[in-house]
């Protein structure tokens, strides 16, 4: 999968970090774009996740972490390399130009929740990095009684949309050989080796409940390599697909099935009313700490915006 955003707890943002002739299935390949989505125009774009400050007293108070678009990585990168070490935050000055124009003390964005949507005011901006990785992160306060925890976007997201719980059921007998086959023909070299040791299995399939583009289906498959151990995550196969109305498999990742730390698509949410889904993608890693990613839909393909 993509490189992703790892979460060690709810008040601190830092970065963890992606044929057989009988399958009745055509095997196609998707680019699982990494492009930036726009920033500043009037659709909703997910600019980031929200998470409730527990240190803080005030119910009203949330930690932002926010994606930093292409074109602003290397502004972010300067302050933090000049005022910290690896691992260190460093709060960024008011009117600092290097901070993105449309992130100021007092800008507002959307919180999409499973309550439904609220409102939050930027307060503080904070810049640190990790292994090389330089990452945004903001204070905010909702302007509503209680913060909530959901996706951050800008915009104008669907008045109707909602965090809602990504379930997964058994894929049914009748097809269920079929995607399995489908499935391991994408499965990289690496991962073909685990497979002869271990094949890979219907139950280690499930189709997802999410709104697919096209009135197609999402097909997570995931199968546990090799147990946490010594403080090192477990090992696992995935990967992730989308299966079309016509049969068509789709690997969401570069890599089709691979080799991975374990990830679960946690949440979905339809941020604009196109009725399909975006897709929240959680990662555990070593000690507990998460990584997460967000896959959405651009009208052609989904891309992945990360934190």
């Amino acid at each position: 999968m993509s490189m992703l955003v790892a979460i060690s707890d709810t008040s601190v943002f830092s970065r963890a970090f992606g044929a057989a002739s009988a399958v009745a299935f055509l095997l196609t390949s998707a680019p699982f774009a990494r492009a930036s989505p726009p920033v500043g125009e009037a659709k909703a774009t997910v600019i980031g996740w929200a998470e409730l400050d527990r240190d803080a007293k005030d119910p009203r108070a949330c930690v932002l972490a926010l994606h930093v678009a292409d074109g602003e990585y290397d502004g972010i990168s300067s302050l933090s390399r000049e005022k910290q070490d690896d691992g260190e935050s460093h709060v960024v000055p008011q009117g600092d130009a290097r901070l993105p124009p449309r992130l100021r003390p007092g800008g507002l964005a959307t919180v999409i929740s499973k309550r439904g949507l609220s409102e939050v005011v930027y307060e503080t901006f904070e810049v640190y990095s990790e292994e090389g990785n330089t990452f945004l992160t903001a204070g905010a306060r909702t302007t509503g009684k209680k913060a909530e925890f959901g996706l951050l976007v800008t915009g104008a997201p669907h008045p109707k949309a909602r965090l809602q719980a990504a379930r997964g059921k058994k894929v049914s007998a009748k097809e269920a050989n079929k995607l399995l086959d489908a499935v391991v023909a994408t499965a990289t070299e690496d991962t073909r080796d685990d497979l002869a040791k271990t094949p890979l299995t219907t139950k280690d399939l499930q189709l997802l409940d999410a709104h697919a583009p096209g009135g197609g289906r999402l097909l997570l498959a995931k199968q546990l390599v090799r147990p946490a151990l010594d403080g090192a995550p477990a090992f696992w196969n995935v990967g992730l697909f989308l299966v079309s109305a016509d049969g068509t498999l789709t690997s969401l990742s570069e890599s089709g099935l691979h080799n991975s730390a374990g990830f679960d698509v946690t949440w979905r949410t339809d941020i604009d009313g196109d009725g399909i889904d975006e897709l929240v993608l959680d990662t555990e890693w070593a000690e507990g700490s998460l990584s997460r990613d967000v896959l959405v839909w651009d009208g052609a393909k989904y891309v992945t915006v990360d934190f």
